[in-house]
Parts: C-alpha cells; sequence; structure tokens
C-alpha cells in the first residue's frame, strides 16, 4: 500500500522537475523554430530635387526655368539679357510648328513664349529694329510700338496637306503686356517662322530655348 501511495508523488516531482528545466533553457531567446519579428519600415517623406531642364542660348543651362506659364510671377529673366542681335542655327533634322503665343508680365521684366511642336531644335534670330521688313519680300511690317523685335523661329516649314492653313497660329496682332505692345505673326519663309514683337521702348532682352515642353523664350528686362 505505501508503494501504491508512492507513485503520484514521484510523477508530480518529475513533472516538475521537467518545468524548472525547459523555463531554464534557452537564457530568454527566441526558440530557432521561431519566426523571427517583421522588420520595421521607414518611409521616407523627403521631396524629390526638380527636374533640371535644359536651355540653349546665352550659354545657359536653367533648372526648373520657366516652370509657371507666361502670365504666372516669375522670377527672373533667362539667359543674359542685352540689346544684341541674337543667333542661334537650328540643331538636327527640324519639323517643327509654333503652336501657341503667350505673353506674361512679371516683376522686372516681359515674357513672350512661343509653344512647339514637332521634331528637332529650333535655330533663331532676333534683332531690335524700327523699320522691321518681311522675310522674303522686304515690304515693311506695321506694328504698334516705339521700336520691335524682329523674330524668325528657324526649323518651322509651311505645314503641308489638305488642312495646312488651319495649323497656321492667327497672324495676330497678339495681344501684349507691360512693355509689350503686341505681337503679329508675319510669313513662314523657308522654315522661317517670323513674328514682330512690338515695344514702347528698346529693352535688353534674351532668347533661350526650353524643352518639357518644346519652347522657345524671349524676356524684355524693363530698366
Amino acid at each position: 500500500m505505501k508503494t501504491h501511495a508512492s507513485l503520484p508523488s514521484l510523477a508530480l516531482l518529475t513533472a516538475t522537475s521537467l518545468v524548472l528545466v525547459s523555463c531554464g533553457t534557452g537564457g530568454g531567446t527566441t526558440p530557432d523554430n521561431s519566426d523571427p519579428p517583421a522588420p520595421s519600415t521607414v518611409t521616407s517623406t523627403a521631396s524629390p530635387s526638380p527636374a533640371t531642364q535644359q536651355s540653349r542660348g546665352a550659354a545657359t543651362t536653367t533648372e526648373g526655368a520657366d516652370e509657371t506659364p507666361a502670365d504666372e510671377p516669375g522670377t527672373s529673366a533667362l539667359g543674359s539679357p542685352d540689346m544684341s542681335v541674337k543667333m542661334q542655327p537650328p540643331g538636327g533634322e527640324q519639323e517643327l510648328m509654333v503652336t501657341g503665343i503667350r505673353v506674361g508680365e512679371h516683376e522686372g521684366f516681359d515674357r513672350v513664349v512661343f509653344d512647339l511642336a514637332g521634331e528637332g531644335e529650333p535655330g533663331w534670330y532676333a534683332e531690335l529694329t524700327d523699320t522691321p521688313a518681311q522675310q522674303g519680300s522686304g515690304f515693311p511690317v506695321e506694328y504698334e510700338g516705339a521700336t520691335a523685335l524682329y523674330l524668325t523661329i528657324q526649323g518651322t516649314p509651311y505645314p503641308t496637306g489638305t488642312d495646312r492653313d488651319a495649323d497656321l497660329i492667327d497672324h495676330g496682332p497678339h495681344p501684349g503686356g507691360g512693355g509689350i505692345t503686341g505681337i503679329n505673326f508675319s510669313s513662314v519663309f523657308e522654315a522661317h517662322s517670323e513674328f514682330i514683337i512690338g515695344l514702347d521702348g528698346r529693352y535688353p532682352f534674351s532668347v533661350t530655348y526650353l524643352e518639357g515642353p518644346k519652347r522657345v523664350v524671349v524676356d524684355f528686362v524693363r530698366q
């Protein structure tokens, strides 16, 4: 009878020992067959740097230039405005077209943007003159203002096809702003689109080509 009575006590003592051994094994570390904790996730909230836009004209490279429309506030004129003639040959094979004209008045300068569509990079010729003449014919071109900027955007052949006249922008006059009295589209001759920008005075100016979208930007600095 004493032997039968001691068996439960022996079993209880053995179970207790196993529990103590099990709790002491591993030193508080995660068992090998358990999944490791998931790594924490860090989300960056830093804004990416602004895209760099390459500009051609007056040997300038402008970051974020002309990011706003022509009629929105700007920061400063592009390039190095002065009174000299500006010339730039077109680059590559050109099949461009002037699709629109935008004018904006900014703090200290006025801007004209010529929107472009098509292939290639445009060239230009720009000169301040009191007597602008139409390319090809040499006939004088009328304008409003004290003087004018004669501008040709090169690499812009006359549109072809049944709707070619519909593809041309309006001859104008397009409204101005600030020191700009108006803009006339005069002609397309030998892939040169000709514009006369009327001014109320002679201002230093710059001509710059920007991409994304393609456009030629003319800035006039009011002195």
